[in-house]
């Protein structure tokens, strides 16, 4: 078996992020941090293949200077409880992974066309 993918999860629920982990943990390295202040520090030490955002995550409006430079080429899924554009909680792990494989290939995609 080849070298997994990193996620970084980002959200200051405890029960959601030993949940999404628990989910995670046989398909992918999962880094959890709780703050968006933690996400960019884990950044730079992992530098992930996705980000899993909790869009209720105290410093959320941060997602903007998130979206910009280097940071840009990171895939990311948000995930609420609210029905909106991204993964609604709670999910089943096999939503959840499909979200993840389905983003990742995609930016891979786009990647490759640049």
């Amino acid at each position: 078996m080849g070298k997994k993918q990193k996620i970084i999860y980002v959200d200051d629920i405890n029960l959601d992020k030993i949940m999404v982990r628990d989910m995670l943990k046989n398909y992918y390295d999962v880094f959890i941090v709780d703050s968006f202040k933690n996400l960019f520090n884990a950044i730079h030490y992992i530098w992930p293949d996705l980000i899993l955002l909790g869009i209720k995550t105290p410093g959320i409006d941060e997602l903007l200077s998130f979206k910009e430079g280097c940071y840009a080429e990171i895939p990311f899924v948000m995930l609420t409880y609210e029905t909106v554009d991204c993964a609604s909680k709670p999910f089943s792990g096999n939503f959840l992974l499909e979200t993840i494989e389905n983003e990742i290939r995609e930016h891979s995609h786009k990647a490759r066309a640049a």
